[in-house]
Parts: C-alpha cells; structure tokens; sequence
C-alpha cells in the first residue's frame, strides 16, 4: 500500500511536469524536422479567408468544428499569428487533460502512457483538431461512473464537433452507475447544439460532413486499401496515388472499388460485433469493460473506414490514458504498448516517410504493419469486452 500511494504521489509531483515539459519540447524537435503537418490548418486559414461563407466553407466538417476554427481566425487572421494561436490552444488542452489525469485517484501509469503518448503519434496531435473531441471523449470516459451529466454533456460536445464520438456512448451507459443521467445530459447538450447549428447553418449544412465523407475515395492508408498498395508493387502502372477533390490522398486501380464495398462490409460486422459485445455486458458497470467496449468500437470504426487519417490514432489516445487508471492488468498494458508502438507507426508513415520522398517499398512496408497492429487492437479489445459473463 505505502509503494501505490508513493507512486501515486509522485504522479501529482513538479517532476511528473517536468516529464511532460520534456515531452513536449521533443514534439516541438520532431516539428521542426518536418513541418508538413502543419498544412491543415493552412487550409482552414485559406478556406476562412475565402469569404465563402459557413454554407460553402470547411464543409467537410460539423458546424461547430467551424465555429471552434473561426474563432481563433477571428482574433489571428494572419498566417503566423493563426498557427502560433492554434499551437498555443492545442498545448493548453493537452496540459488541461495532464493535469486531469495527474490529479485523478488512480496509477501513474496513465500519466506516464500520456507523456509518451504525445512523441509516440508527433505533432501532428496540435495541427488537427481532433484532439478537442478526442480528449473530451476521455474526460466523458474519466467521470461516466461518478459524473455522469458531465460525462454526458462531454460525449455530446465531442459529437457536434466531429462525429464519430457518438458511437462510443453505448459503451459509457455501460460504464456509468446512474445510466439515465448520462443519457439525458448527452440528449439534452446533442439537442441544443443541434438546434444552434441548425439556426446559424441551415438544414443541409448538418450532412454535409455525411456527404463529404461518403464520396471520397478509398485513401491510400485505410486499412483495405493494404491489398492495392501491395499490389502496386509488382504493378506500378495499374495503381496511381493522387489527391483527390475531397482533400484525401487515394489509391485507384483494379479492384479498388471492391476493396470499397468490403469496406462498407466490415462496418456492419464491427457493428454486429460490438452490438452482441454490449449486450453480453448488458450487466456489469465497472469502468474497466465499459473501457474495453470504447476502445474496440473507435479501433473497429478506424479499421472498417475508406479513410484512415494520420489523426485517427488519436481519438484511443486519451481513453486508452483514462483506462489505465482503472485497469492494470497485463493484458491492458500490453493493449497500450501495442498502441503506441502503432503510433510510433504512423508518425513514420506521416510525415516522415511521405510517399515524394520516400519511394514505394518502405512506406507501403510500414503502413502494412501499421494497419495489421491495428486489425490486433481491435480484435485484443473486443475479446476483452466480450469475456463479461453473459447476464441472466
């Protein structure tokens, strides 16, 4: 007992923040080895500045992504000065989420798995969004059984900002004690958000994330576009890798199509599976399987999508952060092992090894590997969450 709480004090301690500091400052190294990460928020600066307006403008993304964009192109319209703030805003919600995790009754081990965590994936973590709906999806797991309204209202922000986070709430009604608070603040903030955006947007700019994303193609990094980059290998002239009008490098060629049905396929399996994985757990609250059913449902929608964004590692970051603060076992700490390894992965992928720079052979090798690790993850996660005894 005196070893945990030592540990745990040093959890809480300035060196602990020192760490983090250290952390950081190599993130901001790797930065300037490489600076292409930073061209998304180029573009949400130049798609501001067109003038287009909110209808026609960032598309792709939900209202309120807009709106958290636009505010900091309000106050930091210059090239410069915008992607200064947006560094600024990001390290402020990585610390917030530190400082969160460092102050939580739990073991280190979170602690140390999230200092790690920001090399293991780079800087690209600060130069997308996706680390607002990403923590907020871990705060939403952190407080689902002792504070559920927040968690809920945490799940329904992450939500209107990128929408994936909606499919994770099954998971947190499992893991909350007192489920209906958590679904009617999750309800209730969804439909207020809702109605905002529908007031300063309109009816069609809601789908239009939807429709952006059903007609993109199958980009080159998706788990089964693996086939056709292999394939290219031996046929380079079948197989072509472009940017598309969807802001998205795809793969085309022979079969491609296919490989985008089963895509479609495997969607309604991880849905299937995950559906009989809630319900075998229909019983049990521990926070531990309600983190297990969270992850596999985000590694399952990552593997099963025709896109797969170098960001995308990190909507399991921060949960598989909070988890370790429930869940010690072997088993899961050999799961957060494994994906950090899978971020280390995909940070050489992108930007290191991008395909002008680096050939054919070496980037196709270790985004297969990559996206065999993650094919792993899920499946590592979703037998975990189906091991709960069935209920009576």
């Amino acid at each position: 007992m005196g070893t945990e709480a030592e540990a745990a004090s040093l959890s809480r301690g300035p060196r602990t923040y020192l760490w983090w500091v250290l952390s950081r400052l190599a993130m901001l190294v790797l930065l300037g080895l490489n600076t292409g990460v930073e061209t998304d928020v180029n573009y949400y600066r130049l798609s501001l500045g067109s003038g287009h307006g909110m209808a026609h403008t960032l598309v792709e993304y939900p209202v309120a992504a807009y709106g958290l964009i636009d505010a900091v192109w309000s106050w930091l319209p210059s090239t410069n000065a915008f992607l200064l703030g947006w560094l600024v805003l990001m390290l402020v919600i990585d610390l917030a989420f530190f400082v969160l995790l460092a102050r939580s009754p739990g073991h280190p081990r979170a602690v140390r798995f999230w200092i790690l965590a920001g090399p293991a994936l780079g800087p690209i973590i600060y130069f997308r969004f996706d680390l607002v709906p990403a923590v907020l999806v871990g705060l939403a797991c952190l407080y689902a059984a002792r504070r559920p309204q927040v968690a809920g209202a945490a799940v329904a922000i992450a939500a209107l900002i990128k929408y994936w986070p909606a499919v994770v709430v099954p998971g947190l009604v499992r893991q909350a004690r007192e489920r209906s608070r958590l679904l009617i603040a999750a309800v209730g903030t969804a439909v207020v958000g809702a109605l905002c955006a529908l007031a300063v947007a309109g009816w069609h700019r809601q789908f239009t994330p939807l429709i952006w994303q059903k007609q993109r193609g199958l980009e080159y990094e998706a788990v089964w576009a693996t086939p056709a980059m292999i394939l290219r290998w031996f046929r380079p002239h079948d197989y072509t890798i472009g940017l598309s009008a969807y802001e998205s490098v795809d793969v085309t060629g022979p079969g491609v199509s296919t490989l985008i049905t089963l895509t479609t396929v495997t969607e309604i399996v991880v849905a299937v599976l995950i559906g009989y994985a809630w319900w075998r757990r229909r019983r049990d609250a521990t926070p531990a399987n309600g983190m297990w059913l969270v992850l596999a449902t985000t590694s399952g929608f990552i593997i099963s999508d025709k896109v797969f964004s170098t960001q995308y590692l990190l909507w399991l970051l921060p949960v598989a952060a909070v988890a370790l603060l429930f869940d010690t076992s072997r088993t899961f700490r050999r799961w957060a092992a494994l994906l950090l390894a899978t971020s280390v992965l995909t940070q050489l992928r992108y930007p290191f090894l991008q395909e002008a720079s680096a050939g054919m052979v070496l980037p196709t090798v270790v985004v297969t590997v990559r996206n065999g690790l993650m094919i792993g993850l899920f499946a590592l996660a979703l037998r975990e969450a189906l091991r709960t005894p069935v209920g009576d």
